[in-house]
């Protein structure tokens, strides 16, 4: 896959993106790394994921 240059969702700096899955920098993804908190506490903080207005289920299990 080709690099493109994007820029970070949290710092806003420019850096070579692998995709658009990729919109986070190394050092800002080293961070979140560090973060005591798993994916299913995450989720629940953001709350309910919809699409187009439908709920969506959650893809963690609770």
């Amino acid at each position: 896959m080709e690099m493109k240059k994007r820029k970070c969702l949290k710092c806003n700096r420019l850096f070579d993106s692998a995709g658009p899955g990729n919109r986070i920098c190394r050092p800002c993804r080293q961070i979140n790394d560090r973060l005591p908190i798993t994916e299913a506490e995450m989720q629940k903080q953001r709350g309910a994921k919809r699409h187009n207005g439908y709920l969506i289920e959650p893809c963690v299990n609770e």
